[in-house]
């Protein structure tokens, strides 16, 4: 059992599947489900341990009710966005088997000017180097 799981899963569910199979099992759902997903999760996380998942907007929901279905809850919830302008285009969880207040967040990558704001700037000053 594990304290912490951290996935990235294949991002399409139902797109047009490209013909590299490489391509085709490392972005669409074909191969890996999201509830396939969350039952390993559930399984492999200790009692107190949590499960992270970075997923398209668009999928949240779905996600929320697949989560629930395996008896995982949405503790902390980060919705991404390009800038002020733009949608919504990612979210990532945090989600723990036993449920409680989630707490919401958003996160606007670049500002009107098109440079990062501080609070991506902060997050990311480990892994860039300008």
């Amino acid at each position: 059992e594990f304290d912490l799981i951290v996935s990235n899963p294949p991002f399409f569910d139902n797109h047009l599947l490209p013909e590299d199979l490489g391509k085709m099992n490392s972005k669409h759902g074909s191969q890996l489900t999201l509830p396939d997903l969350t039952n390993v999760a559930i399984k492999m996380i200790k009692k107190t341990g949590h499960f992270s998942v970075l997923l398209p907007f668009e999928r949240l929901e779905a996600f929320q009710q697949i989560a629930r279905e395996s008896g995982l809850f949405i503790k902390r919830q980060l919705l991404l966005r390009q800038s002020v302008r733009h949608s919504f285009f990612r979210v990532i969880l945090l989600l723990a088997k036993s449920e409680q207040q989630v707490i919401k967040e958003v996160l606007v990558i670049k500002n009107e000017q098109g440079l990062y704001t501080e609070d991506f700037a902060a997050l990311m000053k480990d892994y860039y180097l300008k």
